[in-house]
């Protein structure tokens, strides 16, 4: 699953889904209340339309293409794209793992194109019910104090849960924390907590999203506060 699908905070990455026994390829679309990325909203509270295309071959690799709409001025662009490459192992009955590198970029000049930075992922999933991933970005980019970019290393710890409901209903929760002084910032914790309900193609969720980010005054509370986050995704 590409990170531009966004909706969701802590989604459960493409880890927990044993690769396809011949090559496929689908994609999906939608739109979101809000952009929200690490517990941050990336489109200033507005809403967002996303798209998700992916291939995946029998041997366990699988590429993938996302873009997203940024509808505010919070960034300076007005889209994210990604490119993700990962190869996933299927331990056994139960485990999964899966590593990962995704570049994302900004369409524009000046700052926006500033803003591209490529991290690598590695993750560990039980069951399709859980999963713990670590996200390493050598060359993320940040503000030091006085206003002056840098760029430096941040480092992304998350874990998600998701539980199946009755009927077509399932509870998803998430928790993680980013790690971001090296590039000016503060290190923070994030969390969401939420429901989805599928049928068929089409799959609906509602979460509720808080972060940590805006206690020291380092990000303002239109970016870091807390918010419902509604999705409506359409795959094929």
């Amino acid at each position: 699953m590409n990170a531009c699908r966004g909706g969701a905070v802590l989604a459960l990455a493409g880890v927990f889904s044993a690769p396809a026994a011949s090559d496929s390829w689908g994609g999906g679309a939608g739109v979101a209340t809000d952009k929200v990325l690490r517990g941050l909203s990336q489109s200033g509270g507005r809403a967002t339309l996303l798209l998700d295309l992916f291939y995946r071959s029998d041997g366990g690799w699988s590429l993938s293409l996302g873009a997203a709409s940024l509808p505010s001025a919070v960034h300076q662009t007005a889209a994210e794209w990604t490119a993700s490459l990962a190869r996933h192992w299927q331990l056994d009955d139960d485990w999964a793992s899966q590593l990962s590198a995704t570049h994302y970029g900004y369409p524009g000049r000046g700052d926006a194109r500033y803003r591209s930075y490529d991290e690598a992922s590695a993750s560990i999933a039980w069951r399709g019910l859980w999963s713990l991933s670590a996200t390493l970005a050598p060359q993320a980019r940040g503000q030091a104090p006085g206003g002056r970019a840098v760029r430096g290393t941040s480092v992304l710890v998350e874990t998600a849960a998701h539980l199946p409901l009755a009927g077509r209903w399932s509870l998803d929760a998430g928790l993680g924390w980013y790690d971001n002084h090296r590039i000016g910032g503060t290190p923070y914790s994030f969390a969401s907590l939420g429901t989805s309900w599928g049928l068929g193609p089409v799959q609906l969720s509602l979460a509720r999203v808080t972060s940590r980010a805006d206690e020291r005054g380092r990000v303002s509370a239109q970016v870091a506060g807390d918010r419902w986050l509604g999705t409506v995704w359409w795959t094929w």
